[in-house]
């Protein structure tokens, strides 16, 4: 059966810990409200592919690091 791939955990609130800037801060640059952000860990909205971007080079990671990424099987 064919995997998927899905977005986990938000990594934003470590990334954001290690490079010594605040969520507020990150939402700020990006644009976006702090409660998107909180938003964006709980897992209740997601980056678009432009913000995953920027906030990765904010954070100097790659946009695949944003999340934990799980890999799921379909069963149909």
């Amino acid at each position: 059966m064919p995997s998927s791939l899905h977005l986990g955990e938000s990594r934003v609130p470590e990334l954001c810990r290690k490079r010594g800037i605040t969520q507020a801060e990150l939402a700020r640059r990006l644009g976006v409200t702090r409660q998107f952000i909180y938003k964006v860990n709980q897992r209740l909205a997601n980056f678009s592919f432009e913000q995953a971007i920027n906030a990765a080079y904010i954070l100097d990671c790659r946009a695949e690091d944003l999340h934990v990424i799980e890999i799921g099987t379909r069963t149909e």
